[in-house]
């Protein structure tokens, strides 16, 4: 079965009239960098999605490469699994019932599944909420793809987007106060767009007729929104600063530059690109501000979701050379690959397990410090 791949999914958003839009005090607000709650240890664990039994299912392994465990296991595809903030819970999509793909989630062992979206037609791309409290996903529940709210502590599941176009791609601001998604709107082209969790104030940030915007990664701060953007045929990597109320490009290629990451520290954004002589996608580089750009992984071969593990290495999936994809620790430091979890098959998704310092305030770097 054929594995799926993190591509641009287009998807829209809910469209407020204009009296609304500047009557939200949004558009005024300024964006102020936020303490976190919670600090992390160095991972221990991570999940990932394999169809080395056929059909696509998920798996835990140590970062070591041992102690694989298969978390689920039926006949189906399950796959976008990713942690509660806690590390106890997993939140997945699965096409279990035929016809109907619906979210689940499962203890962090596998056990006590639970179908929490429960509902005829498309329900996925599940993502969790900073503190753990919620998690978006999209749903045709409605008719269109729109964006709900499932309710850890109650059950319950609310509706954030409500729009005859499609709303997709639900994306958490680390401080939990804003969901980016994509809206295609009118034009049929996907722009980038912010909301409330109650879907009262909603802002339209880029807005290109002959562009598609996504990917999209909040800063650590929750003051800046890295995506890619298809403009005049090529992809580039872009930064909203919601401060500034200004979009900055960051790349300039004749190629492809997708997907970008932020590093926890916020110095350094990760991002795909087949810029190589092979024109594979390599995991490359550079600094928040576009310079520096450099790619990290050899370019004879395929690589592709890329996650950081920490500032210093990262997880993602790499043929390396081989006919199947699989799932590899790279130190930066050391340049060191590590393969986690070699198999038959194609290995994807690697999502890093967090483990919760409770009562901490994570230490700021230097940069970061002379920012605030």
């Amino acid at each position: 079965m054929k594995l799926l791949t993190h591509g641009l999914l287009k998807s829209v958003v809910c469209c407020l009239t204009l009296s609304v839009l500047l009557s939200c005090s949004l558009h005024e607000q300024k964006f102020s960098k936020n303490d976190v709650l919670e600090t992390y240890s160095a991972p221990k664990e991570a999940l990932f999605v394999s169809n080395q039994d056929g059909d696509r299912e998920i798996y835990l392994t140590k970062l070591d490469g041992t102690g694989l465990i298969q978390l689920t296991n039926n006949s189906s595809d399950d796959y976008e699994a990713s942690w509660s903030p806690q590390g106890d819970k997993i939140v997945f999509t699965s096409n279990r019932i035929k016809g109907n793909t619906e979210v689940y989630l499962m203890n962090a062992d596998g056990t006590s599944l639970v179908n929490i979206s429960n509902s005829p037609g498309f329900d996925g791309r599940a993502s969790w909420s900073p503190d753990g409290e919620f998690i978006a996903f999209n749903s045709a529940r409605s008719g269109v793809e729109q964006i709900f709210l499932w309710h850890r502590s109650t059950g319950t599941i609310t509706q954030v987007t409500d729009s005859q176009y499609m709303s997709s791609l639900p994306t958490w601001s680390p401080d939990g106060k804003w969901i980016a998604y994509q809206n295609f709107g009118k034009s049929h082209k996907a722009d980038l767009w912010i909301t409330s969790l109650d879907g009262a104030k909603n802002r339209q940030l880029t807005s290109h007729k002959k562009s598609e915007d996504g990917a999209f990664d909040w800063s650590p701060d929750s003051t800046k929104i890295a995506f890619h953007s298809r403009r005049d045929y090529r992809y580039n990597l872009y930064v909203y600063d919601l401060n500034l109320n200004q979009e900055f490009q960051l790349t300039h290629t004749y190629t492809s530059d997708v997907q970008p990451k932020w590093s926890a520290s916020g110095d350094v954004i990760m991002f795909m690109s087949n810029r190589g002589q092979y024109g594979r996608t390599q995991i490359c580089l550079m600094q928040e501000d576009g310079t520096e750009q450099r790619c990290i992984t050899d370019s004879r071969y395929q690589a592709g979701d890329p996650t950081w593990l920490n500032d210093n290495s990262i997880l993602h999936s790499n043929w390396n050379g081989k006919r199947f994809s699989n799932i590899y620790l790279l130190d930066l430091g050391t340049e060191q690959l590590i393969p986690l979890a070699p198999a038959i098959g194609y290995q994807s998704q690697p999502i890093p397990r967090p483990e919760v310092l409770p009562n901490k305030k994570p230490v700021m770097t230097g940069q970061q410090l002379a920012r605030r």
